[in-house]
């Protein structure tokens, strides 16, 4: 039995293990020191080389996320210097400022960040609204952070749905119907919620 769960574990870190290290380098808790920590126990003398795997792969998605934002072209110089208003002449000074810095902004904002010193250890911390607040100055990795952050780190919840209703439906009862199916999945539910409400007093909770 442990050697399939440690197969099983193995498969899926194998995929997932990049995310949930980039999702870490987010948290400017811990930025890289958490993989400098980590990967020497876990990689041992191939650490380093998988410490610079990471740089890249950041390096990477940040290249990629800012290929996607390109600023729009206003035409400044097919434009006469009689035709240009304040405002467009103001619009085509953001965009030119806009495009002759995007590519050294992106070359340094991970840098920066992850030059800067991380921020002191607390449990209740909002990674959320920490990057709502920095937004501004690090507007990239905003954006992969929404996306990095936004992925579940477990599917625990479904996985106990799916065990459960095997555990019902089995090869010697396997005629249910679907309401009565779904009455004893939500009973075993209900009852559950019950014994942990009921302070002081152990039951032994019925299990299907």
């Amino acid at each position: 039995m442990s050697s399939k769960m440690f197969e099983k574990f193995e498969k899926y870190l194998s995929v997932v293990h990049i995310v949930l290290v980039v999702a870490m380098i987010l948290d400017p808790r811990y930025k890289m020191k958490v993989v400098e920590y980590y990967f020497p126990i876990i990689y041992c003398e191939n650490a380093w080389s998988e410490i610079e795997q990471v740089k890249i792969t950041c390096y990477n998605l940040l290249t990629d996320c800012q290929s996607k934002v390109k600023p729009e072209s206003h035409g400044v110089s097919s434009i006469l210097p009689a035709q240009v208003t304040e405002s467009e002449d103001l619009n085509n000074l953001v965009t030119f400022l806009s495009s002759s810095s995007s590519n050294v902004h992106v070359k340094f904002e991970l840098d920066h960040f992850l030059e800067e010193p991380i921020l002191p250890w607390m449990q209740d911390f909002d990674i959320l609204t920490w990057w709502k607040a920095n937004g501004i100055k690090y507007p990239t990795l905003q954006q992969i952070a929404q996306d990095f952050l936004a992925v579940l780190v477990s599917t625990i919840a479904s996985e106990s749905t799916f065990s459960t209703g095997g555990r019902v439906v089995s090869i010697h009862r396997s005629r249910l119907c679907e309401d009565t199916l779904e009455a004893l999945m939500c009973s075993q539910n209900w009852l559950w919620a019950e014994i942990e409400d009921i302070e002081g007093i152990f039951i032994k909770p019925w299990r299907f």
